[in-house]
């Protein structure tokens, strides 16, 4: 059973990553409150000619998708592959301390952190499962 705990917490990393590049590649006009108002992009450090229409990843940078994959990506991988039931309720907490940062942070890339929240929800079934089959 053990082991289909790990392909879970794996899968789970797996498909965050998927979403992630997904969010990534999604237009600007999902995190900018100024594409919503106006329909033109006028956030604060952005390049000359950024459109609503432009990727996430083309107007922020790489360096954003990567800690944002960083963050939702890595913390159902020590759950794998520690095979301790604790370590998977920490997850549930990380991704939980995640998702209220980027509530925090809703109205700009960083409210794409608010993905934490269903893995929160899917790594709260994994953990709970895998502490009832340990019983």
């Amino acid at each position: 059973m053990r082991d289909v705990m790990r392909s879970g917490w794996v899968a789970l990393a797996f498909i965050t990553l998927v979403v992630t590049i997904g969010a990534g590649l999604s237009d600007v006009s999902h995190i900018s409150l100024s594409c919503s108002k106006t329909g033109r992009f006028n956030d604060r450090g952005a390049a000359d000619g950024v459109s609503c229409s432009d990727s996430i990843v083309s107007v922020v940078g790489v360096g954003h998708l990567v800690a944002l994959a960083v963050l939702l990506v890595l913390p159902p991988l020590p759950a794998a592959f520690t095979r301790r039931n604790g370590v998977g309720w920490l997850v549930v907490v990380g991704y939980i301390v995640v998702a209220v940062a980027g509530l925090t942070q809703w109205s700009g890339f960083w409210g794409l952190l608010l993905l934490a929240a269903p893995l929160a929800i899917v790594a709260t079934v994994i953990a709970l499962t895998e502490w009832l089959t340990s019983l």
